[in-house]
């Protein structure tokens, strides 16, 4: 009986030992949701006390690293408006924890048309809150919000909405800030004399000069 009382103590004396090796069953995340702005910075904090790990050897990654990129320290920057994951695991994949990450711009020169391609023009009366100026059955013209914007097209084929575009004065100080408004939303695919060619999950944009040197912003549904 004493051998036995014996070993149940020392089992609950080692099994106590306040010098054990820490056991975390997660990573746990100063941050569950964030929403930063474009070009903004924010440092996502862990804690993760396991015996064989270590913070330094945990492995950052983005979903989408064109929308917020993250280094390996846990530093959050934001490229784009959109939405992605940041994830941090283990070499091992055993552990792993997660953060949405949500990208606001800052820029808001003009409001941009709807993205609601295919729908009918009462569609598009009812959502918009611009003067319209213009209706006849291939497009919809609606005046300027501001004094940035000379007007929106909305065009039509066999009823539906097929396309749109912005059309705003071409001086050098609103070319520049169009270029950076667009930035702050897409993603850059390429250029070519006088345009520029963007995208993000939903449309396909051009960018362009015309014959006025007017700066002309083409909306097009996205092209898988």
């Amino acid at each position: 009986m004493r051998n036995y009382i014996i070993i149940v103590f020392y089992f609950v004396l080692f099994a106590c030992n306040p010098s054990e090796d820490p056991q975390d069953e997660y990573i746990t995340l100063s941050e569950n949701d964030l929403s930063i702005s474009y070009n903004d910075e924010f440092q996502i904090l862990v804690v993760f006390n396991r015996a064989g790990y270590t913070t330094a050897d945990l492995i950052w990654e983005s979903e989408a690293e064109n929308i917020a990129n993250v280094d390996q320290n846990g530093l959050v920057t934001g490229k784009r408006k959109g939405k992605t994951t940041i994830t941090v695991r283990t070499a091992d994949n055993l552990f792993s924890s997660s953060c949405k990450v949500e990208v606001q711009p800052i820029n808001f020169l003009f409001k941009e048309p709807y993205f609601d391609f295919g729908q009918d023009q009462a569609f598009i009366t009812n959502k918009e809150s611009r003067y319209l100026s213009v209706q006849i059955p291939e497009a919809m013209i609606f005046d300027g919000e501001n004094q940035n914007i000379r007007y929106l097209n909305y065009r039509f084929k066999e009823g539906k909405y097929e396309y749109s575009f912005v059309v705003l004065p071409g001086d050098q100080d609103i070319q520049e800030e169009v270029h950076d408004f667009l930035i702050q939303r897409y993603d850059l695919l390429g250029s070519s004399t006088l345009r520029l060619y963007f995208e993000n999950e939903e449309v396909n944009i051009t960018y362009a000069i015309d014959e006025y040197r007017d700066i002309v912003i083409f909306y097009f549904p996205k092209v898988n």
